[in-house]
């Protein structure tokens, strides 16, 4: 178990946060420069806090009041770096080894080493130097290196950040299962809904130094309740809205929509709009079509656009009407 509740005054804002985690996997999702970074230095211990406490499995890593804050070292956090920081003049097994500071015994360290390098099939490669092996194996050497400290927690600080789309969405998918096998809690901070929804079980949307939306991740994406969170957690699809006496007014497309409620705003999902007889009347702007989706950028009264995603095969009018369902309407605060 998780506790946190520290304050950091940054350049721009103050990180304020409190949360309380039992998961086994957690996300810390938001734009770059929202306090996620910060939050996993101050919990790793390599930034300080200005105020709060820290307390890990009933272990107290930072308590300002009691002065407590122990070094990183003290802590027995995994900490894995965008780049993944290895060294470049050693070996797969020197890395490893690199990590190994619990243990003395030379051949003792060996066989750890050579252990977990088997348990993540690199072990094929633990003469290699890191400009030789590939984006995989060098994010598991990373995470070899981590787990033969024996860590209590482990931190990942955007991992895929650096990969192209390809690879990044493989090693997603290799990460997931490697952390499923270890069973250990991690926090994994990262600015991609699609890595907050795979590999994790609670997400926090972070803004400005501040939790403004948590949940299991499907729970944050299908309703995120504010504006601010629904632009973080990735929608497209977003305007102020107004109640007007045909429905509720949506300024960003100049059209009114079926809805009892009257919120701040409105978010609309790409897939939650279909063609339809009866329909709003709209212009399309363009089509972008892949291998499992057809993305329509389409314009109804104003300037702005209207993302709406279909299955590959439906065809597009070329005048479109367009409806969107009154459930599909998500009511946002400000």
């Amino acid at each position: 178990m998780l506790e946190v509740s520290i304050r950091k005054k940054l350049s721009s804002f103050t990180l304020d946060l409190s949360f309380m985690t039992e998961s086994g996997s957690v996300s810390i999702l938001g734009v770059s420069g929202s306090g996620k970074s910060v939050l996993l230095k101050c919990i790793a211990g390599i930034m300080k806090p200005d105020s709060g406490y820290i307390i890990l499995d009933g272990k107290v890593l930072f308590d300002s009041e009691k002065r407590i804050n122990l070094s990183p070292q003290e802590r027995h956090i995994g900490y894995m770096f965008q780049s993944y920081a290895l060294f470049p003049d050693m070996t797969v097994k020197e890395n490893i080894l690199a990590g190994l500071n619990w243990e003395k015994d030379r051949q003792k360290k060996h066989d750890e080493a050579v252990k977990m390098a088997r348990m993540l099939r690199i072990d094929h490669i633990l003469d290699s130097r890191p400009s030789k092996i590939s984006g995989g194996e060098a994010q598991r050497t990373a995470l070899a290196r981590m787990l033969v400290n024996r860590p209590c927690l482990l931190l990942f600080d955007e991992p895929f950040s650096a990969l192209d789309v390809h690879l990044r969405s493989e090693l997603q998918m290799e990460l997931a299962d490697l952390l499923g096998r270890i069973g250990k809690e991690y926090i994994l901070v990262t600015h991609s809904k699609d890595e907050a929804f795979s590999l994790s079980d609670i997400t926090y949307v972070l803004d400005k130094g501040e939790i403004i939306r948590q949940g299991s991740p499907s729970a944050v994406f299908s309703n995120p309740g504010s504006l601010r969170a629904a632009k973080l957690v990735g929608y497209h699809n977003i305007s102020r809205a107004e109640r007007h006496s045909d429905g509720l007014y949506l300024e960003k497309w100049g059209i009114a929509v079926d809805a009892d409620a009257s919120p701040y705003a409105v978010a609309v999902a790409d897939d939650a709009a279909a063609f339809s007889e009866d329909g709003l009347e709209a212009s399309v702007f363009k089509i972008i079509r892949d291998v499992n989706s057809t993305l329509v950028l389409l314009r109804f009264r104003t300037e702005s656009f209207f993302w709406m995603r279909i299955p590959p095969e439906t065809p597009v009018p070329e005048k479109p009407r367009v409806s969107i369902r009154k459930e599909s309407i998500l009511m946002l605060s400000e």
